[in-house]
């Protein structure tokens, strides 16, 4: 998910954390033929709230007072769920902090723009070279 958005790796901890909550709720275990969601809680999980990592969001600020004439909206993008409440969490590009919060529109046919993060974590050539990484043949 890291690699597709093309975040920096200060992002690292929300992907991996976004990809347990996403496969405990989705992945099937084969002998019981049910989800680690459905085998703790006895309840099937609901789906109908998933939504891509690095999905486009605006988000409402309901924590300042705002004018009559302020944006009462920032935008930001999805890196998650909250495990403590029924909040998202949000990266708003605005405070440039990831914070939860349940006031959120998802813009999901807006199309993602790849982040800047560092490209030699994705390309294995540029990686082996930066290593100066020379093959063994034998």
């Amino acid at each position: 998910m890291l690699a597709n958005s093309k975040l920096p790796t200060t992002f690292w901890a929300e992907a991996v954390n976004t990809a347990c909550y996403v496969q405990n709720k989705v992945l099937v275990v084969k002998p019981h033929n049910k989800t680690p969601y459905e085998l703790f809680t006895s309840r099937t999980p609901a789906l109908s709230f998933m939504r891509p990592f690095r999905c486009h969001v605006t988000i409402l600020n309901t924590l300042d007072h705002l004018g009559k004439f302020n944006g009462k909206y920032d935008d930001g993008f999805f890196v998650g769920y909250s495990l403590n409440s029924k909040a998202f969490r949000v990266y708003n590009l605005k405070t440039m902090k990831v914070k939860e919060n349940l006031h959120i529109r998802f813009l999901e046919d807006k199309p993602s723009i790849a982040g800047n993060g560092p490209n030699w974590l994705f390309d294995i050539d540029v990686l082996t070279k930066s290593m100066n990484y020379v093959p063994v043949v034998a």
